[in-house]
């Protein structure tokens, strides 16, 4: 990116110690801020910016889920990340859609045994089990009301049925 007024001044994005910061270009000269060299590379890209900019941009968080491990059959614990872990038995995991919730679960071990997730709702507008049978199968879910979860990805073809 350049800030257009000042060639000199080309702001990036460093990642530092967990959170995104835009590294500061401002030129004394002119007074260009780091939000102000980001709208004018947008606008010269053609693309459209929406929102505003109020001060400086010091840094944008981001997110690292730690996994919760299920070995037994139950309820999904309060979590983003599920893995299910276990070669034998079987786990039967059920779960309700929340709106807004992010989930991930995804099978560890390398079994294929049949691990099932229910939902309470559907998870397509007409399934409401998964069935997990080999490692690293994944769903990546989120909640769009209390009967529903939108399927983001289904990694390695989770399979989906009406129980």
């Amino acid at each position: 990116m350049s800030d257009s007024s000042n060639s000199s001044a080309t702001p990036t994005i460093a990642l530092t110690s967990g959170t995104f910061v835009p590294v500061q270009s401002e030129n004394s000269s002119n007074g260009k801020t780091t939000a102000d060299a980001i709208a004018t590379y947008v606008a010269g890209a053609g693309k459209a910016l929406t929102g505003s900019f109020a001060g400086n941009i010091t840094s944008v968080g981001y997110e690292v889920f730690t996994p919760a491990v299920m070995t037994t059959t139950g309820i999904v614990p309060s979590a983003s990340y599920i893995q299910l872990d276990s070669a034998t038995p079987k786990i039967a995991a059920s779960i309700t859609p929340t709106v807004g919730l992010f989930l991930v679960v995804s099978q560890k071990d390398a079994g294929t045994i049949g691990h099932t997730l229910t939902t309470a709702g559907t998870f397509d507008g007409t399934n409401n089990t998964a069935t997990f049978a080999a490692a690293n199968k994944t769903l990546v879910l989120f909640g769009i009301s209390s009967t529903r979860w939108a399927i983001i990805s289904n990694v390695g073809s989770v399979a989906l049925s009406a129980v």
